[in-house]
């Protein structure tokens, strides 16, 4: 999956969004309909749900649990 700025002019196909799309997601090995264009605050929106369903694991405690697994060992 690849994140690009789109130099089209097409229209965002988020919903009832009716903003001129700035980004497209290119999917891989989707067949026919392999793109999806978004426009800036959809893409926004879309990366705030994201976050908040998803949420990265910071390097301190990646460190924490590896230092922890080892001294158990």
């Amino acid at each position: 999956m690849k994140l690009l700025k789109s130099e089209e002019k097409r229209k965002c196909e988020m919903g009832n969004c009716k903003n001129r799309a700035s980004y497209v997601i290119r999917l891989e090995r989707m067949g026919i309909k392999s793109v999806l264009f978004v426009c800036e605050h959809c893409l926004r929106d879309l990366y705030k749900l994201i976050g908040e369903e998803i949420v990265p694991k910071s390097i301190e405690t990646l460190r924490l649990r590896g230092a922890q697994t080892t001294k158990g060992a």
